[in-house]
């Protein structure tokens, strides 16, 4: 908290924990906007397989520019050698923590969401992508003219790409899932 990345980024505070990094709101040292700031863990950032995920979900984003997709604005390395996304801020719901079975989602309000999560998902498989980690934990929900339900898919950390190299050699589908 207070580290200022790469001269541009001053971190404020933490919003997410993750296995191999976390993810911190942080402020735009020149023009003020929020951000978010997704740091690798120090002791993986040095693993290659990791290092080369993160730089896969840098590069996987940036093709994607949808509404309903988050959207990337930069990626680095802090100045002790730690990589680092930069993504827009969502100050938002997760659809998973809305879930509630006592407090069903309308109708109406269903469709609007799964509607904007297949307008993404179409424009995520138009660029020959698969997110492989779709779930209500990485759709977040904002409030945006005066409706509460607009949709952005996040978190492309697993997806791959038809047209990059692959981030393991864990087969898409199993044979045995088949049978």
């Amino acid at each position: 908290i207070g580290t200022v990345l790469r001269g541009t980024y001053r971190i404020v505070r933490a919003i997410a924990e993750g296995g191999c990094g976390d993810v911190y709101v942080a402020t735009h040292a020149r023009l003020g906007s929020d951000v978010a700031v997704k740091i690798l863990h120090p002791s993986v950032a040095g693993v290659a397989p990791v290092m080369a995920r993160l730089r896969k979900e840098a590069d996987i984003m940036s093709a994607l520019r949808h509404p309903h997709i988050v959207q990337i604005l930069d990626f680095n390395v802090t100045e002790w050698g730690v990589p680092f996304l930069v993504m827009e801020f969502l100050e938002g719901r997760l659809l998973s923590e809305e879930m509630i079975p006592a407090r069903p989602f309308s109708p109406r309000a269903t469709v609007r969401i799964v509607d904007q999560i297949a307008q993404a998902l179409q424009a995520v498989h138009a660029h020959g992508i698969v997110h492989l980690d779709l779930k209500p934990a990485n759709v977040v929900l904002l409030s945006i003219d005066g409706r509460d339900d607009f949709v952005k898919v996040i978190d492309f950390g697993i997806s791959r790409a038809s047209w990059s190299a692959r981030l393991s050699d864990e087969p898409l589908i199993r044979s045995e899932e088949h049978t």
